[in-house]
């Protein structure tokens, strides 16, 4: 079922290999980061195909974090404006360009729009420029519509309306957002924009109108919730998928089971190879040609979700992994507080039966 890329994937992705910052192994001794696959996206410009992920991190926690990813070899770091992390994010990416680690040209940064955000050019520019204040960024590497819905405009993150539910935004279509983050990028605010939460439907509609196609569409991925039909149809279309919480959200308050970081399959995978578990589903995700942005704050960890080219699964233990599918009760990220409005993705949570 999977042509196994080797463990230097051809077509999509080609090797670059980065300044390479020495660290502290566990024994104390010095070693030197890995080279890692870089993915050629449908505007030409490369994405590390692994990042730091900065969701559910606390400000401190991304200040350590982001300083000890970058130190390790981590290049691309994911950010988010709701996240409420952005300004020690950047911190921690000018200490480390201060000292020598890297410099910004090295550093692959994504931001993404928050839902408040939705509205004229003027005011999804207020947007990216919140970020970039926070960062102290000139410009991001990949900007995101962070879900095809909008809430209404103003200081709250999560507006209520006067009946105390979520207060959603319904006259602004993301296809018109869509135009905005074009003119971002003739600006030279942005070097590429993408989706993430969309749907196929969704991204349909949004290459209808588009001048720019999006470059990726970030999404949850793991082998509970494998997006097969999702990365196929991305694929045939030039867009990368980029797989969010790729260990399945483990302590999420919306995880009431076990996830695939836990699953007797993974750990005897992880055992044959003598990796983590974590390490297995990072590396299921390349080798199915998806970047990925895992989140740790542990350093150890942070050490070992980076270390993951040095092996290959095989083709019966990809299969494996596919085969831990769960359908839409998979799904750890569900956001059904917006599913009032007409562009919620994910339908089929809605529909009984559904699968």
């Amino acid at each position: 079922m999977f042509r196994i890329l080797d463990c230097q994937p051809r077509r999509l992705v080609r090797l670059k290999t980065f300044l390479k910052p020495s660290f502290a192994s566990q024994n104390g001794r010095s070693q030197s980061s890995e080279s890692q696959p870089m993915m050629r996206m449908n505007s030409g410009c490369d994405m590390p195909m692994i990042g730091i992920g900065t969701w559910k991190m606390t400000p401190c926690q991304a200040l350590d974090a982001v300083r000890c990813a970058i130190g390790f070899g981590y290049r691309h770091i994911d950010c988010a404006h709701v996240y409420q992390n952005e300004r020690e994010v950047g911190q921690a990416m000018q200490d480390k360009i201060a000292d020598g680690t890297v410099c910004r040209e090295q550093l692959f940064v994504t931001g993404k729009l928050w839902n408040t955000y939705h509205g004229c050019y003027e005011v999804v520019k207020q947007g990216l420029e919140k970020s970039l204040c926070d960062l102290k960024l000139s410009y991001l590497d990949l900007f995101l519509i962070h879900w095809p819905f909008g809430f209404e405009n103003g200081c709250e993150l999560f507006p209520k309306s006067p009946d105390g539910e979520l207060a959603l935004k319904k006259d602004i279509h993301f296809t018109n957002v869509w135009k905005s983050m074009e003119l971002l990028v003739h600006e030279r605010l942005v070097r590429n924009i993408g989706v993430s939460n969309f749907n196929s439907t969704q991204i349909d509609q949004l290459l209808q109108v588009a001048t720019i196609p999006p470059a990726v569409n970030q999404v949850e991925c793991h082998p509970y919730l494998n997006q097969v039909c999702l990365s196929t149809f991305c694929r045939e279309r030039g867009i990368q998928l980029v797989a969010y919480s790729p260990l399945g959200s483990p302590g999420y308050e919306n995880r009431t089971s076990p996830g695939p970081i836990d699953d007797p399959v993974v750990k005897c995978i992880a055992n044959n190879h003598k990796k983590t578990p974590a390490q297995i589903l990072i590396r299921y995700q390349i080798q199915r040609g998806h970047a990925v942005i895992p989140k740790s704050v542990n350093a150890e960890r942070i050490c070992q979700n980076f270390n993951v080219f040095d092996f290959c699964l095989m083709e019966h233990e990809m299969n494996q992994l596919l085969g831990l599918e769960k359908g839409k009760q998979g799904r750890v990220v569900q956001y059904t507080d917006a599913c009032a409005h007409p562009e919620y993705p994910f339908k089929e949570l809605l529909s009984e039966g559904a699968e």
